[in-house]
């Protein structure tokens, strides 16, 4: 997720300068690599969990009743890691060049669905049959493969700005890497280290009592209510500061923009807090 969070991150700044500059074609090919890129990570990490699930659970707890479950729901939910890579750099697409009620209503509907299944599956309602922590696996898998679904019918079948064709994801340049990697490498490495931080952070606590266990699943829900808010208005500012540059806008112009966003993230940042 951190590496798909870093690829997007890149695809948005790079995208929405060519946006500024109605450079659709640039923009094509900087997103057929960065799907190439996330799909990458995405199918490097899917092969680890399918080989080695139970070295990959027991990174993160060594309490044998938590293993044989985590190892449960690993065998259902590796499937969903291409498709959420996939997923992201497509809505990423769509949003540098200002298209987001889709991303939006895509997700609701994701929400909706994921909960639905969640309830049906987990305690076998509605004639399906009780499945538990697996249940649990496969409600993320259908709505994930639904959003997908709906986001390459959109982009593909719907959207009117870019006209992006199925043929363009294999067509790009070698110039179009090297811009990505100057631009995307700190972003990669950033959330990269992030991931890692929040990874040895669950290593530990997965070897605490059940718990404290407990205690982080429900602190861990609340960050993560705090963080989509911080990640939906950092790519907020990518696009309109990049939309920006691309534009040939004067640096005054940048920068005050740059400072008007600031001071609304400040606002959100403390009312977020208020709220949580």
């Amino acid at each position: 997720q951190m590496l798909s969070g870093g690829v997007e991150g890149a695809l948005l700044v790079l995208a929405a300068q060519y946006w500024g500059k109605r450079d659709k074609p640039s923009i094509k090919k900087i997103s057929a690599v960065c799907v190439w890129i996330s799909l990458f990570f995405a199918l490097a990490i899917t092969l680890f969990c399918a080989f080695a699930p139970e070295i990959t659970v027991r990174l993160f707890t060594d309490k044998t009743a938590v293993i044989a479950q985590a190892v449960e729901y690993l065998d259902v939910i590796k499937y969903t890691y291409i498709i959420y890579a996939l997923t992201t750099v497509l809505l990423a697409i769509l949003r540098s060049v200002e298209t987001v009620k889709i991303g939006f209503y895509v997700s609701l509907s994701s929400f909706a669905i994921n909960i639905f299944l969640n309830y049906v599956l987990i305690y076998g309602k509605l004639g399906m049959p009780e499945m538990g922590v697996r249940g649990a696996a496969v409600a993320t898998l259908v709505s994930r493969a639904i959003e997908l679904a709906v986001v390459i019918t959109y982009i593909f079948a719907i959207d009117k700005k870019l006209k992006f064709r199925l043929s363009e994801l294999f067509r790009t340049e070698k110039q179009m890497f090297a811009d990505f990697f100057k631009t995307g490498s700190p972003l990669m490495m950033s959330s990269l280290s992030w991931g890692i931080a929040m990874s040895v952070q669950g290593a530990i606590i997965g070897r605490l009592v059940e718990s404290a266990i407990a205690a982080n699943s429900i602190a861990t829900t609340i960050f993560q209510i705090a963080t989509v808010i911080a990640y939906a208005s950092g790519n907020v500012a990518c696009v309109l500061i990049g939309k920006t540059i691309g534009e040939n806008a004067t640096l005054e112009l940048i920068k005050s923009r740059s400072k008007k966003l600031q001071l609304i993230f400040l606002g959100i940042g403390v009312v977020s807090s208020l709220l949580l």
